[in-house]
C-alpha cells in the first residue's frame, strides 16, 4: 500500500498569510449578496430583496481552516424589520484540493460542491422530525475557478454553536451574586444532545449502504465528509482532508513532527469513527470545555500545563506516553460543582478499539446492540446458498418477547427469534433464527473467515454448516441463507430454522426443575433416562462422522474433514422430530449448531500453524480438548499437540458428561474462567498438563457417575474413552457410532425407544423413560 499522503493544502485560507486571511474577510464582508443561482430542489428557495451583512463591519462571524462564514439578513424597507436570514460560506480550499474531483458531484470540477450534495444527502436520511439534526444547505454559487473558490448558502441557527452556548451556559449569574458562576448543563439536555447527534450519524451510515463519514466534530459542516470507498477505508486518501486535531479519533490522528499517521496503518476508518467524535464532543458538553486540555497538546499554547501523563496520545500504547482512553472521573471534571453524568455513555463512544468483537465491547454498547437488533424489521436473507426454503414477507415477523432483549449472546454476536404472524388470527405461521454476527475488525477482515477467501461474500460458517448438513442432514443445524454484510460496521447475519425446545442447557434445567403429578408434591431434580442418553450421544457422534466426512482429500479415497472447534451444551439445540420419523419419537432431535470457529483440517490448522489463525478462534475454554486449550488466548496449554478430527470426540465426550451430570459446564474444567463461589480444590481440576499436585488428566469415573442411581458402566466407559487425553486413543467417529449401536441395539441399552415412531402409542413400560421438556412456545398454529 502506498504511504499515507500528508496533509497539502498549501493555498487554502489557514495557510494564508495573516495580511492575505484580512483581505479574503473584508472582500467578503463587504460582498455585494447575490442569491444561489442553483438550489437543491427540496430546499426553500432564497428570495430577492434587501439583504444586509451583520456587523461589525470589518470582520466576519467565523473563519475556519478552508474559508469565512458570515450572516446576512433580508430587511423590510419600509419596517426595517428582519424577515429572513441565510449563514454564507465562502470556501476558500487552495488550488489542489479546488481541482481534486472528489470534492465535486459525480467528479465535475465547478460543479455541484460534495460539501452541499453530502449535507442534503444525509438529511433525505432522517424522517421529517430528525432532519432538524443536520444543517439544510439552500444552494451554492460564486464558484470562481481562477480563484479557487465557491459559496454555500445554509440555513442560519439562532443560537450559534456549540463553542457559543457553552460560553452562555459558563457566564450565568446567579440570583443575588455579583460573579459569574461555572453551571454544568442538566443531565436532560446532555443525553438530547447526545440523541440528536447519534441521530445525525445514523443517517450518515445509511448513506451510500452505510458508509459516509463526516471527519468534522458537528453536523453543520460536511466540508470533510466522504464515502467510504477502499481508499478512505485505508486512509490512503485521507491525508489532504481537514480534521480538527481536538476532535480527531485515532485512525485519523496526524502526527505533525512525524508528518505521517499517529496511529498505524492497521487501523481503518469506518462508519465508527463519527461515532468517537460525538463523544469527544459530549465529552467537551459534560465539562463545558470547547475542547479537551488532555488533548489540545497537538495546537499546545505557551502556557499549556497538562502533564504527558495525563495527555490523550492514540498511540500511548506504543510509544508509553500519555494515556489511550479519557479516565471516566475526568469526564465529571467539577465532581464538587456539578451533578454526575452518565459518563459510561461518553466513555463508550471514546474507545479506542473502533470494532472490537461482541464479547469485548463495554456493556452499554452491548445492550445498544441488543435492543437496536431486537427492534430490527426482519428482512429475509438476501443469499440462499444451501438451496433451503425461502423465507416469505407474506405476513409481519415479530420479535419474540421480552421487549428490548434477545434470545442468546455469544462472543461473536446475538441470537434472535422472528415470528410470522397472520395480523387477521395473530396465529404463527412461520418462524426463523437470526444470529447477528460482530466478529470485530481483525476476525472480520480475515480471508479464512469467508468462502474462497473473498471478504464480504459468503461466510464461512454458513458454508460449514451446510456442507456438514449435506451428507448426515438430521442432527445438523442448516444455515437457510445470510445477509445484510456490513464491511463498514464489520458485521453480516445469518438465518437458522427456530428449534422449538431449546438448546441443552435449556433443556437440563427443565428435566432439574422435574414434574407435577395431580395432587402430588412436585418431584425435582430428575435424572436424564439412560435410553435418552444414548440416543443424545448418538446424535452427537452422527454429526461429528458428517464432519468428518467433508472435503475430500486428494485422490478422493479420505477426507480432511471439518472442526467445529465450539461444541458446548450452548451449541446442542433440540427441536421437534418429523412427523415421519419412525425412530426415537419419544425425544426431541438434538442438531449441533454454530459452525463459527470450525475449521477445515488443513496442514497448518492440524499443526496449530501460527498464520492458521486457530489459536483466535473463538472457544468455549470449559469444553476445549487438550489439543485446542488455551492460556488465556496467549498459547497453547499443552505443547506438540496436534489438531484432528478426534478434537470433535472429546467434546462430545464433555457435553455427554454434563449431560449425565445435568450440569451446563463440569466443574472440575472450569477454572479458566472460574464464576463466583467456584470451589474444586485444585488436585480436582482437569488440567490438561498437571503439574506436581495440581489437577488431574481425566475426571474418575466415580465423578462422572454420581448419586445413587447409577448409569451403566458401558455408557461412562465409553464416554471416559472420548475424553482420552491422547487424540489416538479416542474413537474415530464411524467406530464410536458403531459401538453405540451396538450397545443400543444388541445390549438393549435403547429400550427400544428406537422403534417408536412419532405419533405412536407408548406402551406402559416405556412411559418410565420420558423425558421433561416444555410445550413449544412458538409453535406454528399456535397464538402469537
Amino acid at each position: 500500500m502506498a504511504a499515507p499522503v500528508p496533509p497539502a493544502m498549501r493555498f487554502g485560507f489557514m495557510h494564508l498569510t495573516a495580511v492575505a486571511q484580512q483581505r479574503v474577510k473584508r472582500a467578503f464582508r463587504n460582498w455585494r449578496f447575490v442569491r444561489p443561482p442553483w438550489q437543491p430542489e427540496d430546499q426553500r428557495s432564497i428570495t430577492a430583496g434587501d439583504w444586509v451583512a451583520v456587523p461589525p463591519s470589518d470582520d466576519v462571524l467565523a473563519t475556519g481552516g478552508e474559508g469565512v462564514v458570515h450572516l446576512w439578513c433580508k430587511i423590510d424597507p419600509q419596517t426595517s424589520v428582519i424577515i429572513d436570514r441565510v449563514i454564507v460560506k465562502q470556501v476558500v480550499p487552495g488550488a489542489a484540493r479546488f481541482l481534486m474531483p472528489r470534492n465535486w458531484r459525480n467528479g465535475n470540477v465547478g460543479g455541484e460542491p460534495m460539501e452541499c450534495y453530502q449535507m442534503n444527502l444525509v438529511q433525505a436520511q432522517m424522517s421529517q422530525r430528525d432532519r432538524q439534526h443536520i444543517v439544510d444547505c439552500l444552494g451554492w454559487g460564486g464558484i470562481d475557478s481562477r480563484l479557487w473558490r465557491y459559496k454555500l448558502y445554509m440555513k442560519y441557527c439562532v443560537y450559534g454553536d456549540l463553542t457559543m452556548i457553552m460560553r452562555q451556559q459558563k457566564n450565568q449569574r446567579h440570583t443575588g451574586r455579583s460573579r459569574k458562576f461555572k453551571r454544568a448543563w442538566p443531565e436532560p439536555f446532555i443525553w438530547y444532545m447526545f440523541r440528536s447527534l447519534a441521530r445525525a450519524c445514523l443517517a450518515m451510515e445509511k448513506t451510500y449502504n452505510g458508509t459516509v463519514i463526516c471527519k468534522r466534530a458537528t453536523v453543520a459542516d460536511f466540508g470533510s465528509a466522504r464515502e467510504i470507498l477502499p481508499n478512505v477505508k485505508d486512509r490512503s486518501d485521507m491525508g489532504a482532508d481537514p480534521c480538527c486535531p481536538e476532535y480527531a479519533p485515532p485512525e485519523l490522528a496526524w502526527d505533525p513532527v512525524n508528518d505521517t499517521w499517529e496511529v498505524p496503518a492497521a487501523m481503518h476508518v469506518s462508519g465508527k469513527t463519527n461515532i468517537y467524535q460525538i463523544g469527544m464532543l459530549m465529552a467537551c458538553a459534560m465539562r463545558l470545555e470547547p475542547s479537551l486540555p488532555e488533548n489540545n497538546w497537538r495546537l499546545a499554547s505557551p502556557s499549556y500545563s497538562v502533564p504527558l501523563g495525563e495527555q490523550l496520545h492514540h498511540n500511548a500504547k506504543l510509544t508509553g506516553q500519555g494515556i489511550q482512553e479519557l479516565p471516566k472521573r475526568k469526564l465529571n471534571y467539577y465532581n464538587g460543582v456539578h451533578p454526575k453524568y452518565g459518563e459510561d455513555l461518553i466513555h463508550l463512544c471514546t474507545q479506542a478499539d473502533m470494532a472490537a468483537r461482541f464479547l469485548n465491547l463495554p456493556a452499554a454498547v452491548q445492550r445498544a446492540l441488543k435492543i437496536a437488533f431486537h427492534n430490527w424489521v426482519l428482512v429475509p436473507a438476501a443469499f440462499n446458498p444451501g438451496n433451503h426454503r425461502a423465507l416469505t414477507n407474506t405476513h409481519p415477523w415479530i420479535p419474540i418477547p421480552p421487549a428490548n432483549d434477545v434470545l442468546a449472546t455469544g462472543g461473536e454476536g446475538i441470537v434472535h427469534v422472528w415470528c410470522q404472524v397472520d395480523p387477521a388470527t395473530q396465529l404463527i405461521t412461520d418462524r426463523v433464527v437470526v444470529k447477528q454476527v460482530i466478529p470485530g475488525q481483525a476476525r472480520y477482515n480475515t480471508t479464512r473467515t469467508w468462502v474462497g477467501n473473498n471478504v464480504g461474500t459468503e461466510p464461512l460458517e454458513c458454508r460449514q454448516a451446510n456442507l456438514a448438513w449435506a451428507l448426515r442432514p438430521q442432527h445438523i443445524l442448516s444455515c437457510l441463507g445470510y445477509g445484510d454484510v456490513d464491511n463498514i460496521n464489520f458485521r453480516y447475519k445469518l438465518y437458522f430454522e427456530y428449534c422449538d425446545h431449546g438448546n441443552m442447557k435449556t433443556m437440563i434445567q427443565v428435566q432439574k426443575n422435574g414434574r407435577r403429578k395431580p395432587g402430588k408434591k412436585t418431584k425435582p431434580n430428575l435424572k436424564w433416562p439412560e435410553p435418552f442418553l444414548w440416543y443424545l450421544f448418538r446424535s452427537l457422534a452422527d454429526a461429528c462422522l458428517a464432519m468428518e466426512g467433508v472435503y475430500p482429500a486428494p485422490g478422493g479415497v479420505l477426507t480432511r474433514g471439518m472442526l467445529h472447534g465450539d461444541l458446548h451444551p450452548g451449541n446442542i439445540v433440540f427441536t421437534e422430530p418429523a412427523a415421519t420419523a419412525t425412530s426415537f419419537g419419544l425425544y426431541p432431535v438434538p442438531k449441533v449448531s454454530d459452525f463459527g470457529s470450525s475449521r477445515k483440517l488443513t496442514n497448518g490448522v492440524q499443526g496449530r500453524a501460527a498464520n492458521s489463525g486457530i489459536l483466535n478462534d473463538p472457544m468455549f475454554l470449559a469444553f476445549a480438548p487438550p489439543e485446542l486449550s488455551t492460556l488465556a488466548g496467549v498459547g497453547w496449554e499443552v505443547t506438540n499437540m496436534r489438531v484432528s478430527k478426534k478434537s470433535n470426540i472429546y467434546q462430545i465426550g464433555l457435553v455427554m458428561a454434563a449431560a449425565i451430570r445435568r450440569m451446563a459446564v463440569v466443574p472440575e474444567n472450569n477454572w479458566r474462567n472460574p464464576p463466583a463461589g467456584y470451589n474444586v480444590a485444585p488436585a480436582d481440576q482437569l488440567h490438561h498438563d498437571p503439574g506436581p499436585g495440581i489437577g488431574v488428566q481425566q475426571i474418575p469415573a466415580h465423578k462422572m457417575n454420581p448419586g445413587p442411581k447409577k448409569y451403566s458402566n458401558a455408557l461412562i466407559n465409553l464416554v471416559m474413552t472420548c475424553l482420552s487425553p491422547a487424540p489416538a486413543q479416542r474413537p474415530t467417529a464411524a467406530a464410536l457410532l458403531a459401538e453405540i449401536d451396538r450397545e443400543g441395539v444388541n445390549n438393549g441399552r435403547y429400550k427400544n425407544t428406537n422403534t417408536l415412531a412419532v405419533g405412536a402409542a407408548i406402551p406402559a413400560a416405556m412411559k418410565e423413560y420420558r423425558i421433561q421438556k416444555t410445550r413449544p412456545r412458538y409453535a406454528v398454529g399456535r397464538r402469537f
